[in-house]
């Protein structure tokens, strides 16, 4: 549990609203009616520049009142830490990341100076930082901030404490769909920290609130997305099974004793076992409902279906179908499993999100590939897939590439959609061809 960081008010209270990262105006009396004539309304560019000057005066005002407190009571003076934070706030609202990561460095490094090096009380500035960094898609640094986060809780909490496990799943998260969205040789590092956390996740989950409980799963299930990605790295990697790759200094006492083991090749199998103890897990325990049964097999398809295994998986999700037959949810339940294709793997992430495209919105969080480095909304391939009965895309169509002209990218994206493989659709427990799926895929920085 991080421990809350107390902003003392100043004698400078600013408010700043940001959507999608431009400064809103906020009336203080929301309630009543806006009486500025017509004639007041603002040009777009207008309005672009206005906010632009009100996020420099508001930064101006914070840097003033932090040169104001330093001529006070020093430049160690506890509160320069916390005024100095919602400076890097400020700057990190407004899209200045470079800024923002210096100012949250400056204010951890006051922190330490005054609570210690072991203090929780430097989440938030080590937070901050890590924001800024996965904004700037900065893998490395990122990764260095997040060590230095878990290390902390570590030394307060114990390695064998339960509060640990949040951070261990959003740490494993992090690192899983970093690789997802690389995929580099250099990039293995994240597999080796992704699976080191989940299995320390898991291990203390398991010891501290039973072998049995529902808390489990998406662990488990996050430790089996990540065999799939060493089986995926191991086939375009074939040395790494010999060499492997180093495992990031803050992760290693969690140990890599299963890493050994797949190193050996046995990726499907690790994986398997995963599913089989969720489906475990959800026999044993009397609180597990039909519904989280029917997911706990689609999501064995899924697996199937990633190694080619098409009949194990069709099997699989036909025994979903049976697990909901005479439930009053099962058409609701089987709609959201089976209604349309779902691209995978299928990560806990922002990483796929829905299809937002006014021209066709879907409540379907396979229609959009979104990873999380995108340059920008505006970079995209919208395209047209059919996904055959077997999961497989066919008949790739490019419908818009934006910005227009750029060819290339187009090229990339068909070429992403290609390596991917999909849960089909289903129609009276039967699998079925979809024409025309509707995919956009957003660009990351390395692409665009």
């Amino acid at each position: 549990m991080l421990l809350p960081l107390k902003i003392r008010p100043t004698a400078l209270t600013v408010a700043c609203f940001f959507s999608y990262g431009l400064l809103a105006s906020v009336s203080v009396n929301a309630d009543q009616p806006d009486t500025s004539p017509p004639e007041a309304s603002v040009a777009p560019a207008t309005q672009a520049t206005t906010r632009e000057l009100d996020i420099n005066r508001v930064l101006e005002n914070h840097r003033s009142a932090i040169e104001q407190k330093e001529f006070e009571v020093g430049p160690y003076d506890p509160e320069l830490s916390e005024m100095i934070f919602g400076l890097g706030k400020t700057l990190q609202t407004g899209q200045r990341y470079d800024e923002a990561v210096t100012a949250y460095k400056r204010s951890l490094h006051l922190n330490r100076i005054n609570n210690g090096v072991y203090s929780l009380t430097q989440a938030p500035m080590l937070r901050g930082i890590i924001e800024s960094q996965i904004k700037q898609g900065l893998f490395k640094e990122t990764a260095e901030n997040y060590e230095q986060l878990l290390w902390i809780h570590v030394k307060t909490y114990g390695r064998d404490d339960p509060r640990l496990i949040p951070l261990l799943n959003e740490i494993s998260q992090w690192h899983l769909n970093s690789y997802s969205q690389t995929g580099r040789r250099v990039d293995a590092f994240h597999l080796e920290a992704a699976f080191n956390l989940y299995s320390a996740a898991i291990q203390l989950s398991s010891e501290h609130l039973g072998s049995d409980n529902l808390e489990l799963i998406p662990l488990l299930s996050s430790l089996a997305i990540t065999s799939y990605y060493y089986a995926v790295h191991q086939q375009l990697y074939p040395e790494f099974s010999d060499i492997g790759s180093p495992v990031p200094f803050g992760y290693r006492s969690f140990g890599s004793a299963g890493n050994d083991m797949l190193r050996r090749g046995s990726y499907y199998l690790h994986g398997r076992s995963a599913h089989n103890r969720i489906l475990s897990i959800l026999t044993d325990n009397p609180a597990a409902t039909p519904q989280d049964k029917a997911n706990a097999y689609a999501d064995l398809g899924d697996w199937y279906q990633l190694f080619g295994r098409h009949r194990q998986a069709i099997d699989a999700y036909q025994e979903a179908h049976k697990i909901m037959e005479g439930s009053q949810q099962k058409d609701t339940v089987l709609s959201a499993l089976f209604s349309t294709p779902r691209m995978l793997p299928k990560l806990e992430s922002r990483q796929v999100s829905s299809d937002t495209s006014p021209a066709n919105t879907l409540n379907n969080d396979a229609t959009t590939l979104s990873l999380e480095y995108a340059t920008a909304p505006d970079h995209y391939v919208n395209l047209s897939v059919d996904v055959t009965p077997q999961g497989i895309p066919k008949n790739l169509q490019i419908q818009e590439v934006h910005p227009e002209g750029s060819s290339d990218l187009g090229r990339w994206a068909k070429q992403t959609i290609r390596s991917r493989r999909f849960r089909p659709r289903f129609e009276g427990g039967f699998p079925v061809l979809t024409n025309a799926f509707p995919i956009r895929v957003l660009i990351p920085n390395e692409h665009s």
